[in-house]
């Protein structure tokens, strides 16, 4: 009776252990990474580590290996389902040096290299869009500037690789425009984010703060040896963590989101504040369900659409203009851009590079 109740128990350990969560933290003060981006074994989006640091339980076997990617850090892989506390390690690279305003340049222009990926499921179909861009912002950082914000990216050059899956087959695919694209979401304006208080009460790094909203961390500050990072969550305020506009339900479009948020990361500045002549990267994520009719008749199984998407944005160079220059800059957007890709990009996903891989090999073909 004993050896069977101890059996019994060990089982029942055993399976606890075999379906632990996973939790990201960081390698040197074990603090959790937040808002990672999940990537299964296809290269497909499908999910981002929650507030606590964990990867949702709710991933298939077969989706593993997955890579997680989080700005500022080197690539993880997790072979397999069951992995208990895992730990990122920070990257490190080189940084341009800080330029001061010439007093009569009055717009900060900024050239970046942005990764944007789109994942898009319906029952077994999937699509999965991998796109480069290069994009310029115009930021008055003075008001005399007398320049229209331009917070939005302004797309310059791009490469898509689109790779769509379904019951009987599987194709890929390279262009330089169209698909789906949420790039809009990614605006970086002048406002600047200013340290903790807290951080002001010790030297010691790394430093945390966060604060909380109405149901979950609302904002994370980290402060290291190499960067100065703020996270936001969009959805800290929503009860359920769950948004559902009323205007797309109207239209027979609802969607109902259910991770929202950007995360900033800025060079030490030598000052308690931080602006975009400080930005070296930046994330905006969202994870979305489209339940309205719109969605459903978009896909042959008539089901419910599941939207993943994740915008990772390098500076590749800053420097100032006249406002004038700015105008004309605006008004004739430079059509022999060429890709540039700063060190603070990682390498791809080896999945990712399997896609682009494709795309190219087909293209020639």
């Amino acid at each position: 009776m004993r050896k069977n109740i101890l059996a019994s128990l060990i089982l029942l350990l055993a399976s606890i252990y075999a379906s632990a969560q996973t939790v990201i933290v960081d390698a040197n003060d074990k603090f959790p990474v937040v808002g990672a981006s999940i990537f299964d074994a296809s290269g497909t989006m499908v999910g981002l580590t929650l507030s606590d640091g964990s990867v949702p339980e709710d991933l298939a076997a077969e989706s593993y290996p997955l890579t997680i990617q989080c700005i500022g850090y080197n690539m993880l892989t997790i072979e397999k389902k069951g992995q208990r506390t895992l730990e990122m390690t920070e990257r490190s690279y080189e940084i341009d040096e800080v330029k001061v305003t010439p007093g009569d340049k009055k717009v900060l222009r900024l050239l970046c290299y942005v990764r944007e990926y789109v994942g898009i499921s319906a029952f077994t179909d999937t699509t999965t869009i991998f796109k480069e861009h290069m994009v310029d912002y115009l930021i008055p950082v003075e008001r005399k500037a007398k320049l229209s914000s331009s917070c939005d990216a302004r797309i310059l050059t791009s490469r898509i690789y689109t790779r769509s899956v379904d019951e009987e087959k599987d194709t890929v695919e390279v262009s330089t425009k169209g698909g789906p694209s949420l790039l809009f979401l990614a605006t970086i304006d002048s406002s600047s984010v200013a340290e903790p208080e807290s951080f002001k009460d010790t030297d010691v790094l790394p430093k945390s703060y966060t604060k909380t909203g109405k149901y979950g961390p609302i904002c994370i500050y980290r402060k290291t040896q190499n960067a100065f990072t703020y996270f936001r969550d969009g959805l800290a305020d929503e009860k359920n963590h769950i948004m559902s506009p009323a205007v797309l339900k109207l239209l027979g479009a609802r969607m109902d989101f259910t991770q929202l948020y950007k995360s900033l990361s800025f060079r030490m500045s030598g000052s308690n504040t931080y602006g975009p002549a400080d930005l070296t990267s930046a994330t905006f994520a969202l994870e979305a369900i489209g339940m309205g009719k719109f969605f459903k008749n978009s896909n042959p199984h008539k089901k419910p659409v599941e939207i993943k998407s994740l915008m990772e944005i390098y500076v590749a160079k800053r420097y100032y203009l006249t406002t004038e220059e700015a105008k004309q800059i605006k008004k004739n957007k430079p059509e022999d851009t060429k890709f540039t890709i700063p060190a603070s990009a990682p390498q791809l996903s080896p999945s990712i590079r399997n896609i682009v891989k494709r795309a190219q090999q087909q293209a020639k073909d």
